[in-house]
């Protein structure tokens, strides 16, 4: 599975859905949602004071999974992601080197 956010504290800021709000998010019934659930095909899901919740993260993982094209699409832009910030911090480093220079 793809990880869109690897910090998981960050669980409290997510949106979480219930089995019919992630039914209707994904465009399924609830029954098959739960027909999934049942297989083990579903989207990751918590336990919230006994109730099922759905983190955003985990619906939209699935979604892309479940989709070739989706999943190559969202790979090729958070290589293209990484690539500029590397470069980014790069032209930072550099930016930086030449303003440490000018005040010596």
């Amino acid at each position: 599975m793809l990880a869109i956010d690897q910090n998981p504290l960050n669980i409290l800021e997510q949106k979480k859905y219930n089995v019919s709000q992630a039914a209707a998010l994904l465009g399924m019934s609830n029954a098959s949602l739960n027909r999934l659930r049942r297989k083990g095909d579903a989207p990751n899901e918590i336990s919230i004071a006994g109730n099922t919740r759905f983190l955003e993260k985990d619906l939209l993982n699935w979604l892309i999974d479940q989709n070739p094209r989706l999943k190559d699409q969202f790979e090729l832009m958070e290589s293209a992601r990484t690539a500029f910030s590397r470069s980014a911090a790069r032209a930072n480093k550099a930016k930086n080197k030449a303003a440490l220079k000018a005040v010596k």
